[in-house]
């Protein structure tokens, strides 16, 4: 038996550190605030479970439903103000956390006096975790820093990362609006591609580092709509049923599209004022309410690289301004399959090169220094030369598949001695150092050599060279300049 002695002491060392408390309990010192933390590794700090769970919320931590049916609105909005990752978990089948407010991030601050220098919304994936913008105009605006009319302005830099989530708006799938882009109007009524939505999902002026990755952006008037902005990337997201999928413009500069499927929208990338993009490995389909790509006014240095195509009617249409103020110029498209194109005005220094062609036809209102080059045909497995250019400006296309063509009548001068040369200059579009010159001339006198080469952009000086001076005396005929491009 024990003295009570000795069972006190085993009372006092065994029960020290037992503490009467409801471990459900969420009050501050409560609960998980009682929970120690360390993580695996040398050096680890001690923190609470509660630091650790803290790091991110969830909209459920705010009251959020995921259920098609309760509005999300002010869930989303109290977990944003936070300043954490907010992350929509995934729900059975998809079922959508609806929201009807628009989340205007200049307002926001206006209303609340605080400042979300980033903007994190993530999911499990655009299948699970879908938010459903059910409210009129733009679901998530802001990212701008410059104040203008029409666009507030926030006062701050503001970063946009999205991963994993499934943007929905509130448009009718397959039953496209007409939407005006620059000159160029959309298809009503197809029911294929579209919808018939006026919102937007997302307006921003991006900050470096903002990314829209792994999301789909659906049945919206526009998915995405930049304001200024650069170095920002939209990449390996679904992009379908919207009337314009990306509508880059506004000053956007230095961004990337790369790895997207952007298909059976009304426009599916619209090119406004924009500068310095990459397009690349993109499939860009099936947007047959209008256009895979519409460019309008003042953008450049522009590429689209390695991006699939369908060949159907209008994969590329350039339509700018009918004064000619504003041209597009600058643009690349390279190694791209199943590319249609339509320059109807306003390009200047469009370059196609390596790409698989199903049609192609070219204006000649403010058109000009258009180069094709090495292009095949789309339905021949790349092994056929395209050839088949179209419209007023085909003409003048500056086609460096085939050698540069310069022809014109010549009379030389009878007083070219033993060794001497009549030389002179010839502009010749397209040419460049380094090509490769041949001269012909019909009247070219026994003894004597006709050569060029390219002494500068645009410019081959021809000599036709009285070598041996066996005949001596002008001639007259036609001269011929060939320029193989290197």
């Amino acid at each position: 038996m024990f003295s009570s002695r000795v069972a006190m002491e085993i009372w006092r060392t065994s029960m020290a550190y037992v503490i009467d408390t409801d471990l459900a309990a969420s009050a501050a010192g409560k609960g998980a605030d009682m929970v120690g933390f360390a993580q695996s590794g040398g050096g680890a700090s001690h923190r609470t479970t509660a630091d650790k769970l803290r790091e991110t919320v969830s909209i459920l931590d705010f009251g959020g439903v995921g259920d098609g049916v309760t509005d999300n609105t002010a869930a989303l909005m109290a977990a944003l103000l936070t300043n954490k990752p907010v992350f929509f978990p995934g729900t059975e089948n998809g079922v959508p956390y609806l929201v009807s407010g628009n989340f205007d991030f200049a307002a926001i601050k206006a209303a609340t006096g605080k400042e979300i220098p980033v903007v994190a919304l993530h999911g499990e994936g655009a299948a699970r975790s879908v938010v459903k913008f059910t409210g009129n105009g733009t679901f998530l605006k802001g990212g701008t820093t410059v104040s203008n009319a029409g666009y507030p302005g926030m006062g701050y830099p503001q970063v946009l990362s999205l991963d994993g989530l499934g943007l929905v708006g509130a448009g009718v799938k397959g039953a496209s609006i007409a939407v005006t882009y620059g000159q160029f109007t959309t298809q009503a009524g197809n029911g294929y591609a579209g919808c018939d939505s006026t919102q937007t999902a997302i307006e921003w002026e991006f900050e470096p580092m903002s990314s829209v990755r792994n999301c789909m952006i659906e049945c919206f008037g526009t998915g995405i709509r930049t304001h200024q902005g650069y170095a920002y990337t939209i990449s390996e997201c679904h992009i379908r049923f919207n009337m314009i999928g990306l509508d880059l413009r506004a000053a956007t500069t230095t961004g990337n599209v790369v790895g997207n499927m952007i298909e059976r929208n009304g426009i599916g990338i619209g090119i406004w004022t924009a500068s310095l993009l990459s397009i690349r490995a993109n499939a860009i389909q099936g947007n047959y309410a209008g256009a895979d790509v519409v460019s309008y006014n003042w953008s450049t240095q522009v590429k689209f690289d390695s991006n699939y195509f369908e060949a159907t009617e209008n994969c590329f249409v350039q339509n700018g301004d009918s004064a000619g103020e504003y041209i597009s110029n600058n643009f690349v498209f390279v190694d791209n399959k199943g590319l249609s194109v339509n320059i109807v005005d306003c390009a200047d220094r469009f370059y196609f090169i390596r790409n698989r062609l199903g049609s192609f036809s070219v204006g000649n209102t403010y058109v000009s220094h258009i180069v094709v080059e090495d292009n095949t045909e789309n339905e021949a497995n790349g092994l056929v030369s395209f050839t088949d250019f179209q419209g007023s400006g085909a003409s003048a296309l500056l086609n460096r598949s085939a050698p540069l063509l310069h022809r014109q009548s010549y009379t030389a001068s009878p007083s070219i001695g033993h060794g001497l040369s009549d030389s002179f200059n010839v502009i010749i579009p397209g040419a460049a150092s380094g090509d490769r010159i041949e001269v012909t001339h019909t009247g070219l006198k026994p003894g004597w050599e006709a050569a060029g080469n390219c002494i500068g952009p645009d410019t081959v000086r021809v000599d036709l060279r009285n070598f041996t001076g066996a005949s001596d005396g002008g001639f007259s005929g036609t001269l011929t300049v060939l320029v193989f491009r290197t």
